[in-house]
């Protein structure tokens, strides 16, 4: 399943839901709403591979963003 269906089908209060939700923002060009959830999501599992992944790639996204303004 796409990772917004699976975000509107997860419970909103758990760290996979974070990770999902932070992925679909990523995906739609909403980096800083993504990297509040990927927070959220690192703060309960600090250590969770697929989250560091995308917390990287959120981060890269956004500097790169800031250095075309």
């Amino acid at each position: 399943a796409a990772f917004s269906e699976r975000a509107r089908a997860a419970d909103p209060d758990t760290p996979r839901c974070y990770l999902y939700w932070a992925s679909y923002l990523h995906g739609h060009g909403r980096d800083e709403a993504a990297r509040a959830q990927i927070e959220r999501m690192l703060a309960v599992q600090p250590n969770d591979a697929e989250a560091l992944r995308l917390r990287d790639a959120i981060e890269s996204s956004l500097r790169t963003g800031a250095a075309a303004r």
